[in-house]
């Protein structure tokens, strides 16, 4: 709730809230992080451009693609190009405040 992530400062002046000390993520994993979306987000590209050009056909996504494919994939392969499709997805679409308003949810 909004009540939560942000307080009164002087002169009535809304700031954010600190996370508790629990929410804090080092240096070393936030960097792994980073690491981790990148790859996610250039294996969605790369694959998107992979099945694209083996089909011939321009594909909006990988699960467009996915479904397309389905008969000339295995279960394996569709499965997994689906879970990409999902992971890029939500790593394009995280954000700085979205994780605070979500971790103070659940606190």
């Amino acid at each position: 709730p909004f009540w939560r992530e942000v307080r009164l400062a002087p002169y009535g002046r809304l700031v954010q809230a600190p996370l508790p000390a629990a929410f804090s993520v080092p240096a070393s994993l936030a960097s792994a992080m980073d690491v981790a979306s990148s790859l996610i987000l250039t294996a969605h590209g790369d694959a998107l451009r992979l099945v694209c050009n083996a089909a011939g056909v321009h594909f909006a996504g990988l699960q467009q693609a996915a479904r397309a494919l389905r008969g000339r994939l295995s279960s394996k392969s569709h499965r997994r190009l689906l879970a990409l499709d999902a992971a890029a997805a939500l790593v394009r679409h995280v954000t700085a405040p979205g994780k605070r308003a979500f971790l103070l949810e659940l606190a």
